[in-house]
């Protein structure tokens, strides 16, 4: 079922496996292939320091070309187990990093965790995702992302970027 995938696997925060990717490897297909059971669950959470600013991005590939402090959503929404655990880790800061398509998305994630007291970073991506850009395109431009304050996320609203 999985045969000419690359697997990435997820574990959790005591090293069990909680999730897996299976990419094609020759584009012969269906690009993506994931195991039949729920996507709530904290992407690479054993590498996760949560008291540190975490990255959300939207796939293992971008996760892995940001490294530090990433966690896929193996998709564009944050899942209930993920939300919780930030909440309950008392992160202080995100920095939402998603693809161009997304920003209806990544506006609604600002607003919940803005909501939530937590300081949101944006990162404006355009044409290409993190993993097409790379360890080092990606640091610059999540140290150059803004903070979103409530005028920021009223004019990204508004404008639409």
């Amino acid at each position: 079922m999985y045969q000419n995938r690359i697997i990435i696997p997820s574990y959790d925060s005591d090293g069990v496996l909680n999730y897996f990717v299976g990419r094609d490897f020759y584009k012969g297909g269906m690009k993506y292939k994931n195991p039949p059971i729920p996507k709530d669950i904290i992407g690479f959470d054993l590498y996760i320091d949560w008291s540190q600013p975490i990255v959300l991005c939207e796939g293992v590939f971008d996760a892995i070309a940001i490294k530090n402090n990433s966690i896929p959503l193996f998709g564009k929404t944050i899942l209930p187990k993920l939300y919780e655990t930030i909440i309950k880790n008392r992160v202080k800061h995100i920095i939402i990093s998603l693809d161009e398509d997304a920003f209806k998305d990544s506006l609604k994630m600002i607003k919940k965790f803005f909501n939530s007291g937590i300081s949101v970073n944006f990162v404006k991506l355009t044409e290409t995702d993190p993993s097409e850009l790379g360890y080092i395109k990606m640091i610059d431009k999540l140290n150059t992302s803004t903070e979103v304050n409530f005028k920021e996320l009223m004019r990204m609203k508004i404008y639409g970027k």
